[in-house]
């Protein structure tokens, strides 16, 4: 399958930028010693 004018990516490019836009940043969290999840600020790294 080809997309010799380039159209798909283009529209794949921009979705994905919406979605990233809309999602807002990664969240990163960490594993207790009691097994819960606690999420970890970016300032603390």
């Amino acid at each position: 399958m080809t997309d010799p004018s380039g159209e798909e990516q283009a529209a794949r490019v921009t979705e994905y930028a919406e979605a990233r836009r809309l999602t807002g940043p990664p969240r990163l969290f960490r594993i207790g010693p009691d097994v819960t999840m606690h999420e970890v600020s970016l300032d603390s790294l």
